[in-house]
């Protein structure tokens, strides 16, 4: 709570907060998405004449949300300010209620007014209820925080800011989605703004001062600021921000986990190197995130031991291990040899020696390191997925000639099943990786159901120069096929068009345009974009002229 709060309101007024008008006050205070919608409780303390006063503003609210999402404005705005004067209506006629709804409906007459677009006479009523009602903090949060909306609708953000400090200070708010997201917009001024402590100060406020905020909201606060604290050198720091998020939830390693992965591959690149790094002089960019990545996986590396509480010790070490080989894939190799010595010689049941072995293979493929990858291979019981995890080896590690031998022990397990799995894995193999399309066609036919193998060999007679069979076999998708009809035409026409057939590449798209069951298609969408590439007018009565 900011002691300094009453005094930069620039008002004499007194924030008198006791137990039971905080309760009715904090009326919009949900933990989650902000509403304007009066709460349930509070509606049925309303007596028949006021429920029908808000009956009617609130329809008119509604109706004018439905209006603006239609994108008709001018009735959006007609609804809004009908609306205000129900608000208004209620003030004036039940000045007796409770002061929670008279400032709820005071606060709505602005609230609406804004919405119109008549921002300066909102403006004045905002100020009014943050003048009227200081017993009605959640109010007083809304009031401040619609209203520095308004002034930076208006062009002045310096104001805006000022009204977000007092929204985000209003004693007994705790957990106002308002409040929290005048924070988030005070950190991203900052940040915009080069105030870089200033945006971590905020990031701060929002873990210290709201536990209840949104969780989303907290953990982007909490990711933020833990990158930020270790970018000054505070790891330490770090560990506990990360340390007291992964306590709010029920697996503390995973949140850890999450931080890392999300500072890795987003915050890190994206965030920090196309702001902060670009902006502040912190270094050439592409040498600073490559030094922030290695003191984060250097961090994360010392955090083993919170794994090793958890029995997580081996999602630790595959994972830095993964890092490291990110960051110097010269000294992959080595560290692999280690890892897979560990993990061999490590007393872990069957399962989780399976569950590691194929996640730690994964890793090694990407790694291109396939021999360290086969060595594992021994850790799959089952003989069945210890190939089909061999063919995803070669294949990946583009070792083609093993991948088909691999295949061919997978189609002599017996079952019909596996061996139909085996001839479809082949169809592929040959297809898109080994240039086989004779073979390929065979595979396709044989294990394939249409309309699925029905692409593929269109597909393989077209790379074999048997243009027409291709787009024969287009035209019986187009017929036998609905759902894939539109990409089967799209498909004909480019074939024309990279024959150099125009024409007959023009008749195609123009086919997908005029069919009303294609025309919302994402092919409908494309046929537009090619006949113009191909000079063609697609609009109006024009359709059928060629430049």
């Amino acid at each position: 709570m900011r002691d300094d709060w009453k005094d930069r309101t620039n008002r004499s007024v007194c924030i008198a907060v006791v137990g039971v008008v905080l309760a009715a006050g904090t009326a919009l205070a949900a933990k989650e998405d902000w509403s304007w919608t009066l709460p349930v409780a509070q509606y049925r303390e309303l007596d028949i004449r006021q429920r029908a006063v808000v009956d009617r503003a609130s329809d008119l609210d509604r109706r004018a949300e439905t209006s603006r999402k239609e994108r008709r404005e001018a009735e959006a705005a007609t609804s809004f300010r009908a609306a205000a004067q129900e608000w208004k209506r209620f003030m004036f006629e039940f000045m007796d209620a409770p002061e929670v709804f008279v400032a709820y409906a005071h606060f709505m007459q602005a609230y609406s007014l804004h919405q119109a677009g008549d921002r300066n006479a909102a403006v004045k009523l905002y100020s009014e209820v943050a003048d009227f009602y200081p017993d009605a903090p959640s109010m007083l949060v809304a009031a401040l925080y619609w209203r520095g909306i308004a002034k930076e609708e208006n062009g002045d953000g310096g104001q805006a800011v000022a009204d977000w400090e007092l929204a985000s200070g209003v004693p007994g708010t705790e957990g106002h989605p308002l409040a929290v997201q005048a924070l988030e917009r005070l950190a991203s001024v900052a940040w915009d703004g080069g105030k870089w402590a200033s945006a971590a100060g905020t990031w701060e406020t929002v873990l210290d001062r709201h536990p209840d905020a949104p969780r989303q909201t907290r953990e982007i606060a909490a990711r933020r600021l833990a990158l930020w604290r270790g970018l000054q050198g505070q790891w330490t720091e770090t560990a506990r921000i990360v340390d007291r998020m992964g306590a709010e939830t029920d697996n503390p390693t995973g949140w850890m986990d999450g931080f890392v992965w999300n500072a890795w591959h987003d915050d890190i690149p994206n965030w920090l190197g196309d702001g902060y790094f670009k902006r502040s002089g912190a270094g050439a960019p592409d040498a600073a995130i490559g030094k922030l990545r290695r003191e984060l996986v250097e961090w994360y590396a010392g955090r083993r031991a919170v794994h090793a509480d958890a029995d997580k010790e081996w999602n630790h070490d595959l994972a830095v291990f993964n890092y490291r080989r990110m960051l110097d894939s010269d000294k992959a190799q080595a560290e692999a040899h280690k890892l897979v010595a560990a993990m061999k010689a490590a007393k872990l049941d069957a399962e989780s020696r399976e569950k590691y072995a194929r996640r730690f293979i994964d890793i090694l493929v990407d790694s291109r390191l396939p021999e360290e990858a086969r060595s594992l291979l021994g850790m799959i019981v089952d003989s069945i997925e210890r190939l089909r995890v061999a063919y995803r080896i070669e294949e990946q590690t583009r070792d083609y000639v093993a991948a088909e031998a691999v295949l061919g022990e997978l189609e002599l397990q017996g079952s019909p099943q596996v061996v139909r799995e085996a001839k479809r894995l082949r169809a592929y193999l040959y297809k898109d990786r080994m240039g086989k399309f004779e073979k390929a066609i065979g595979y396709f036919n044989e294990a394939v159901d249409p309309p699925e193998s029905l692409w593929g060999v269109q597909e393989c007679l077209w790379r074999l120069g048997r243009k027409d069979e291709a787009q024969a076999m287009l035209g019986e998708i187009v017929g036998a096929f609905p759902k894939d009809a539109p990409r089967a035409m799209f498909q004909k026409a480019e074939y024309f068009r990279l024959d150099g057939e125009k024409a007959s590449a023009i008749a195609c798209y123009r086919r997908i345009l005029s069919n009303p069951e294609w025309s919302r298609s994402g092919e409908a969408s494309r046929a537009h974009q090619s006949l113009e590439g191909l000079g063609v007018e697609t609009g109006g009565g024009v359709l059928n002229a060629v430049n």
